[in-house]
């Protein structure tokens, strides 16, 4: 691979790490390793790595609550994969984190410096493991973290996944007239702000998210618009809206509520262009649930 960067990735099999490997092919020299066995890796495997790039990991599941659980991966699997690789001489950790770690977010726009108070367990688990990484770094052992926002793109069976299988029923769907800011980020531009930090060799805190926010209702529309599903939205009326925040308030703010971000501080850092659109990824994610179920 000559003189490419040697970058050591942690997989799952997840569709993050499967994209990374395939959109920098021939960019980097990329070896992959499987997080379970972690705590089995031999110094070896570090020698000459350039970058560790932290992917893998227990992500947020609705079915678990449980503290210990999100701890033994995202934290005690970190800190192994971290301090073996600052004894080994690598000088530069990345981490994929979450922007779970400012906890509720409800109608302010966050960035970077803005604070951190997740309130379940995932989100914590996550602050828990930045925290450790950063009580190790220094000018030898650079370490950046990335808080991506909702990640989305083929291969993603996600929330994303979720909206265009409703829109492939070809029924009226309540989701016209919403006008919130949700920030979300295709994998692609993932990628891509991944690929900075490490040709820049930085290190701090970063946020991961698309130029520009969208509405609910301009999501539903783009996705239809790809399946060639002409039916209208309608708009639910703004009685029953409040009733689903009283009975439902999780599901109301996926769907009515704003999520919004601001990474100028990371935009200027990098020095960075995101080369896409939300709209066209999700176009490219439309694409790939089509050749695989219509």
């Amino acid at each position: 691979m000559g003189d490419f960067l040697k970058i050591l990735v942690t997989t799952a099999d997840g569709f993050i790490e499967n994209r990374f490997l395939e959109y920098n092919e021939g960019k980097f020299n990329i070896q992959l390793i499987n997080f379970q066995d972690i705590d089995k890796i031999e110094s070896s495997v570090f020698e000459s790595v350039d970058c560790v790039v932290h992917l893998a990991g227990k992500i947020q599941d609705a079915n678990c609550t449980d503290e210990s659980v999100y701890n033994k991966v995202n934290v005690d699997v970190t800190k192994i994969l971290a301090d073996k690789a600052k004894s080994a001489g690598v000088a530069q950790f990345v981490y994929l984190s979450s922007i779970k770690v400012y906890g509720e977010c409800g109608s302010q726009i966050l960035n970077e410096l803005s604070i951190c108070n997740p309130t379940d367990a995932y989100g914590r688990s996550k602050l828990l493991a930045e925290e450790y990484l950063f009580s190790i770094s220094n000018d030898f052992f650079k370490v950046a973290i990335l808080r991506a926002t909702m990640e989305f793109g083929p291969n993603s069976y996600g929330n994303l996944y979720r909206l265009i299988v409703l829109a492939n029923k070809k029924t009226p769907l309540p989701f016209g007239g919403i006008f919130n800011k949700r920030s979300l980020v295709f994998v692609d531009n993932l990628i891509e702000y991944f690929n900075k930090i490490i040709e820049q060799k930085s290190d701090g805190i970063f946020i991961a998210v698309d130029p520009e926010p969208i509405s609910t209702t301009k999501m539903l529309s783009t996705i239809q618009l790809a399946l060639f599903n002409n039916k209208k939205l309608f708009s639910i009326p703004l009685k029953i809206r409040k009733i689903i925040n009283v009975l439902k308030p999780d599901i109301y703010n996926r769907l009515f509520g704003s999520l919004e971000f601001d990474n100028t501080y990371t935009i200027k850092k990098l020095n960075i262009t995101i080369p896409y659109t939300t709209e066209y990824g999700i176009l490219q994610t439309v694409k790939w649930y089509k050749s695989k179920h219509i």
